[in-house]
C-alpha cells in the first residue's frame, strides 16, 4: 500500500470516527428546523470578512518571504490561496505542500525545503495566535476545568515547540554568519545511507528558511500584525455564523471555538476537515454557550461550509491564468542548467577552460 493510499484511508476513518460521534447525539429533525432558519443574508458579510481573512494569511508568508527573495504580493496570495483549495481535495492537509512547490518551481533561487520551512514558519504564528486567543477566551468563558487544564497542557507544548525552532533557526545564523561546523550534521545524515547529501543540503535549506521567520524584527512584527488581524476578522464571522441561525455569542466565545478548532486542524484528516471540523467547532460552542447539540452542529455546518466554499472558489479562481507550465520539474531543471551555462566564463579558440 503506497503511502498516498494510506493518508486517505487514515483521513477518511478520522473523519468517520468523528462523525459517528456527531451523529450519536444528533436529532436529525431538529437540525433540519435550525438550518432552515438561517439568515442568509448575513452570508455576504461572512464572505467578505473570510476573503479578506485569507489574503491576509497571503500578505503575511509574502513578508516572510522578503527576507530571501522579491515575491510579489498577487503571486504570494495566488499560491497560499491554491494551498487551501488543494486541502480541499488532498487528505491529511497536505495540500499545504503544493504551495512551497509552486514557489520552489517560480522562484528558482528558493529550494523545495526552504520554501517548506517558510510555510512551516508560517504556521507558527498561527498556533502562537491560536494559544494566546485561547489564554484570552478561558478568562471570560466559563469553560470546564478539564479544558483549562488541557488549554494549561497545550500552552507548555506549544512553548516548547516555539524554543526548538527559534533555537534552529538562531543556530542556523549564527552557522552562516561564522561558517561554524556542521560534522554532527553531517554524521546524523550519513544515517540517510546514500542519500546523505540530498538529506544534509535539504536540512540546511530548511533551517535557512526557518531563520527567515526569527531573522528581522520588523518582518516578525508585520507578519504577527497580518495574523492578528486575520484572526479578528475569523472571530467576526464565527460570530456571524451563529447569528445567522440566532444564537448570540461573544467575542471571547468565538476565540474560544476558533481555539479548539485549530487544535482539530493538527489531527491527520479528511479533504475539508470534513467530520473533525465539525465536531470541534460544534463541542467547543457547546462548552461555552446556552446551546444544544443540534444548534452547535448546526453552527458547525454553516461554518465549514461557508468557509470551504469561499477558499474553493477563490483558489479555484487563483489557479486561472496562472502558467502552470513554469512549475514542471524537469523545466525548472532547465532553466536552472541554461543559467548555470550563461554564467560560465566564456573561452577563446584553443584555449582550455
Amino acid at each position: 500500500m503506497n503511502r498516498r493510499v494510506s493518508q486517505t484511508i487514515l483521513g477518511l476513518l478520522v473523519a468517520v470516527a468523528f462523525l459517528v460521534a456527531i451523529l450519536y447525539r444528533l436529532n436529525w429533525a431538529e437540525t433540519q428546523r435550525v438550518l432552515l432558519g438561517m439568515d442568509v443574508l448575513l452570508l455576504i458579510p461572512m464572505f467578505a470578512l473570510l476573503g479578506v481573512h485569507y489574503i491576509l494569511k497571503g500578505l503575511r508568508w509574502r513578508v516572510l518571504l522578503a527576507g530571501r527573495g522579491l515575491v510579489t504580493r498577487a503571486l504570494a496570495c495566488r499560491l497560499t490561496l491554491i494551498g487551501f483549495f488543494m486541502n480541499n481535495i488532498i487528505p491529511a492537509r497536505l495540500g499545504e505542500l503544493v504551495r512551497p512547490y509552486l514557489l520552489s518551481a517560480n522562484q528558482p533561487q528558493m529550494s523545495f525545503p526552504f520554501a517548506v520551512a517558510t510555510v512551516f514558519g508560517d504556521k507558527i504564528y498561527d498556533l502562537l495566535l491560536v494559544v494566546l486567543m485561547m489564554l484570552f477566551s478561558i478568562l471570560f468563558v466559563d469553560a470546564p476545568t478539564y479544558v483549562v487544564a488541557g488549554i494549561a497542557l497545550l500552552t507548555g507544548v506549544a512553548l516548547a515547540f516555539f524554543v526548538l525552532a527559534f533555537v534552529g533557526a538562531r543556530w542556523r545564523q549564527r552557522e552562516l554568519q561564522r561558517q561554524s561546523d556542521t560534522s554532527w550534521l553531517r554524521k546524523l545524515s550519513a544515517l540517510a545511507g546514500r542519500f546523505e547529501d540530498r538529506v544534509y543540503h535539504a536540512i540546511l535549506a530548511f533551517l535557512d528558511g526557518l531563520s527567515v521567520v526569527v531573522e528581522s524584527l520588523p518582518r516578525a512584527m508585520m507578519a504577527l500584525f497580518y495574523t492578528t488581524l486575520s484572526f479578528v476578522l475569523l472571530a467576526f464571522v464565527i460570530c456571524l455564523s451563529a447569528r445567522s441561525l440566532h444564537i448570540e455569542i461573544s467575542i471571547p466565545a468565538a476565540m474560544f471555538v476558533i481555539g479548539i478548532t485549530g487544535i482539530g486542524f493538527m489531527i491527520p484528516a479528511a479533504p475539508t476537515n470534513a467530520g473533525s471540523f465539525h465536531f470541534f467547532a460544534a463541542t467547543a460552542l457547546e462548552l461555552v454557550a446556552d446551546v444544544s447539540w443540534d444548534e452547535a452542529v448546526s453552527f458547525a455546518i454553516v461554518a465549514h461550509l461557508t468557509q470551504v466554499s469561499l477558499v474553493s472558489m477563490m483558489g479555484a479562481t487563483a489557479l486561472v491564468g496562472l502558467d502552470l507550465s513554469r512549475f514542471g520539474g524537469v523545466r525548472g531543471l532547465m532553466r536552472r542548467a541554461e543559467k548555470q551555462k550563461d554564467e560560465q566564463p566564456e573561452t577563446r579558440e584553443g584555449e582550455r577552460p
